[in-house]
């Protein structure tokens, strides 16, 4: 596969429909399995950072 992947990426011929929609395809699945890995990450980082600036915007003695 990776044989295939360098001629392609290589050749000066251009890529053709089917080799575009497979790139693209792999491309758009690298893509979720990324989103899908950090979602709960930046979840929690924006619960944090939310609760940091309702404590100090809502207090009188905020706890940065």
């Amino acid at each position: 596969m990776y044989h295939k992947l360098y001629r392609i990426l290589k050749d000066e011929r251009g890529f053709s429909t089917p080799e575009a929609m497979t790139l693209a395809g792999l491309a758009a699945l690298l893509g979720f399995l990324i989103w899908n890995t950090m979602k709960p990450y930046t979840t929690n980082a924006a619960n944090t950072l939310g609760g940091k600036v309702q404590n100090a915007v809502g207090s009188n003695n905020p706890t940065w």
